[in-house]
């Protein structure tokens, strides 16, 4: 996958587009397991923390299916349950680690976020 000429800066918004077409790929290949490999992307403003952490959240994201509703014929399954990562960068694996469970967790809060989204409005107990 193309990411730009070499040494070109990336707006933030263009390095969510790579790394989402990665997931979206990862996704799609109907694998239970992926491995991405991201080169190094020279990011206006942002780490390979950022990086990082970005495509732990849009995996995540991206493998959100609501089906709370549907019956069990009509329920998306998502195959891919792991994704290992290889990025070109000096950080430290614990560092690594540690950005990834940060992008999982935003990642699984915007789920929670959207399962209550979905839900009907006299569902959402109020704090009283």
């Amino acid at each position: 996958m193309g990411c730009g000429k070499k040494g070109k800066k990336l707006t933030r918004q263009d390095t969510i587009k790579i790394l989402t077409k990665m997931v979206s790929a990862a996704i799609s290949s109907k694998s239970s397991s992926a491995f991405i490999s991201v080169p190094k992307l020279n990011v206006s403003g942002e780490g390979d923390d950022w990086i990082i952490q970005q495509l732990a959240y849009l995996c995540e994201n991206n493998s959100y299916t609501y089906d709370a509703k549907l019956n069990k014929k009509n329920q998306k399954k998502i195959s891919l349950k792991r994704v290992s990562l290889t990025i070109d960068s000096p950080i430290p694996d614990t560092k690594i680690n540690r950005n990834i469970k940060v992008g999982q967790a935003i990642g699984r809060g915007s789920n929670a976020a959207k399962d209550l989204g979905n839900l009907p409005g006299k569902s959402v107990p109020l704090p009283t």
